[in-house]
């Protein structure tokens, strides 16, 4: 069913990547240049898909163990724009990073992955609810 607790965390979480990719600040650097998603392919693609794979593991309702593996997978993926965002940070002003102010739109991924761990965690709960339904059966 598409109004289980674990769609609303993966909804939150398609949500908050699309406000990213609408353009919110990323950060700022010593030199008091703007980064955001708009200027960095490179950052946007991965935001584009946990978000499309976030929308998509709603509608996988029925088969809970595929669901569970696309949110591991969507995780991992989020891990990686992580990863990403902390590598073009040090890469671009390695030697101002204590001069750059963070934006909301850096720890949006960092809420996003708590996001898509609760809802793997609801899915695992479902999913073994239903086998303790089919064991008393």
């Amino acid at each position: 069913m598409i109004e289980r607790v674990q769609t609303i965390f993966l909804f939150l979480s398609s949500i908050q990547l699309v406000v990213v990719l609408l353009g919110v600040p990323l950060w700022i650097d010593a030199s008091e240049q703007v980064v955001d998603i708009k200027n960095n392919t490179l950052i946007c693609l991965p935001v584009i898909l946990v978000c499309l794979m976030s929308l998509i593991i709603i509608f996988y309702y029925k088969n809970r163990l595929l669901q569970m593996k696309l949110c591991r997978i969507n995780i991992i993926f989020n891990i990686l724009t992580l990863a990403l965002y902390v590598f073009l940070l040090s890469f671009n002003n390695f030697h101002s990073l204590l001069e750059t102010n963070f934006r909301f739109g850096f720890f949006i991924p960092f809420v996003n992955f708590f996001l898509l761990t609760i809802a793997l965690y609801y899915i695992k709960k479902d999913d073994d609810l239903i086998k303790s339904i089919d064991r008393v059966r």
